[in-house]
């Protein structure tokens, strides 16, 4: 198998091909760069074991693979920028914003005395929950538990 039968292969079968990655990824633009990807690993791969008629089957593998591994990378991509969305974006959209800034002084009298100027400073300032756990030693577990205890409160008064 030569690298010229794998091109007349793909310009014959791009369709067919193009169908089996769409149907995973759901999406034009993602299916047909998953269909490049896929080309460029196939073109790069070593085919000297692979048989003329196996070919076809095998490049289907290789398309459904990288389909696949681009769809998970994609949804793991997704939940981080939610997870920092919510860790940074919607709190400091309103910071500003004096009635938040009384509700959030509110909502702090039902966390530790020892944690609230901590989360003044993650809630009010922007600074991040790793840096201030760094800085003044204190377990990420512990804050991670009264920071969501802070924002299902938040979330209750809007």
């Amino acid at each position: 198998m030569t690298n010229d039968d794998l091109i007349n292969l793909f310009e014959n079968n791009y369709r067919y091909y193009f169908a089996i990655v769409f149907s995973i990824a759901q999406n034009i633009t993602d299916a047909e760069d998953i269909l490049q990807t896929a080309f460029l690993k196939a073109f790069t791969t070593d085919k000297q074991k692979i048989k003329n008629e196996d070919m076809k089957r095998w490049f289907i593998t290789v398309c459904k693979n990288t389909a696949i591994t681009f769809v998970i990378k994609r949804e793991k991509d997704k939940a981080r920028e939610q997870q920092y969305a919510l860790d940074n974006v919607s709190i400091k959209n309103v910071e500003e914003d004096s009635v938040f800034t009384i509700i959030v002084e509110e909502q702090l009298k039902g966390i530790p005395q020892e944690l609230i100027p901590y989360f003044k400073g993650l809630i009010l300032h922007g600074t991040s929950m790793r840096q201030i756990c760094k800085k003044y030693g204190i377990p990420r577990d512990k804050m991670r538990y009264w920071k969501k205890y802070l924002e299902k409160a938040i979330k209750k008064l809007y």
